[in-house]
């Protein structure tokens, strides 16, 4: 297997002008064509360290940055995702340039069947969310209502990450309108300083949500109402946030309409698991 080693200067500037968000109009051609421009790679077994065997099974880079890093783990192996989440506790160290906050969006580790993701690396107190679809208890079911993934009858349950996910319209589309670093009090006993930055990447569920319900309101118009079960502490802000922006940018009509038909979406969310009705 071809290894490769990664350098990253601290002293290096990124000069060159691309868009990463596909365009969402086909009128501006330098939009298009920086767009096209976009080179996204992979690079499997990358050596972080100078000097040593350290290596990550996968990274993937946006013009030649950084952007998402895996630990890979398969049944053959005899391993699965929680050993993947204890290397990156154990053996990746976030003062290492690749590993350092804001460094990359988000840190996967999966497996045949599950994968987790975090954003920020904190040795043994880094916190790790599921990055799952859930699965259905009972097939006479509507939706999910256990935690994992829905068995997947041609390939490994995880392929979604793949297919879905980090296709590159669909990462260009996450990078633009919804990974953000947002700022928020410290609570810490032991801050040292008033705020606390935060970096969010979209967990499966709420990246489901807000694409399904786009989808079926440019199939159904505007006006229809839902019910959108969350459960306590999933992300209903974030989820709320990302859907009434995405509806009043992609679905609001031009012309002046009454107060109470001015929403695309009219979304009622309860604490309890995601479904539509």
């Amino acid at each position: 297997m071809t290894q490769y080693y990664a350098k990253v200067s601290k002293r290096e500037k990124l000069t060159s002008n691309f868009t990463i968000s596909s365009p969402s109009s086909r009128l501006n051609r330098d939009t298009i064509q920086n767009y096209q421009k976009n080179i996204f790679s992979a690079t499997r077994q990358l050596r972080y360290k100078e000097n040593h065997n350290l290596a990550l099974d996968l990274v993937i880079f946006i013009n030649g940055l950084p952007v998402i890093t895996f630990e890979l783990k398969n049944q053959l192996t005899k391993q699965d995702f929680r050993d993947a989440i204890n290397q990156y506790k154990n053996d990746r160290h976030p003062r290492e340039l690749l590993f350092q906050f804001k460094r990359c969006l988000v840190h996967f580790a999966l497996d045949d069947n599950e994968v987790w993701m975090t954003t920020k690396l904190d040795g043994k107190n880094t916190k790790f969310l599921p990055f799952n679809k859930g699965k259905k208890s009972n097939s006479a079911l509507p939706f999910p209502d256990t935690a994992g993934n829905p068995p997947n009858p041609n390939r490994i349950k995880t392929d979604y990450l793949w297919k879905e996910i980090l296709a590159k319209e669909s990462l260009s589309n996450i990078i633009e309108n919804y990974a953000q670093l947002t700022e928020e009090e410290n609570k810490e006993k032991d801050k040292k300083s008033a705020k606390k930055q935060k970096l969010i990447f979209p967990r499966y569920h709420q990246l489901d949500l807000v694409r399904l319900l786009l989808t079926d309101t440019k199939k159904q118009g505007v006006g229809n109402r839902y019910l959108i079960q969350h459960s306590a502490g999933s992300g209903k802000s974030n989820s709320i946030i990302w859907l009434s922006r995405a509806s009043a940018c992609g679905f609001l009509p031009p012309r002046r309409v009454n107060i109470s038909q001015s929403f695309a979406i009219a979304p009622m969310f309860c604490c309890n698991r995601l479904t539509m009705f």
